[in-house]
């Protein structure tokens, strides 16, 4: 079980594919877990983790979940300062 595909991943148009395990993934996500709790981050420290769709955006969700720290996941899409809501009056 822990040598199966847990998550493939395309970039660079089909030229590549990286692939985690799910050992892999449970490695992972126990060494972010406390890279995150060494941080000072808990339930009252949330995580925002700003990303694309991506394996790495993945880890670090497992690891915030293993960890019990609750996440918030934004697209960069959302993330940017839109220039006509500068002209706006408030």
């Amino acid at each position: 079980m822990l040598r199966r595909i847990a998550c493939s991943w395309q970039r660079d148009r089909g030229r590549f594919w990286r692939q985690i395990t799910y050992g892999e993934l449970l490695t992972a996500s126990r060494h972010i877990a406390s890279a995150l709790l060494k941080r000072g981050l808990s339930a009252e420290r949330p995580v925002v983790i700003l990303s694309g769709n991506a394996i790495d955006h993945a880890l670090v969700a497992f690891g915030a979940l293993y960890a019990g720290i609750p996440f918030c996941p934004v697209s960069p899409a959302y993330s940017l300062v839109s220039k006509t809501t500068a002209s706006c009056p408030t």
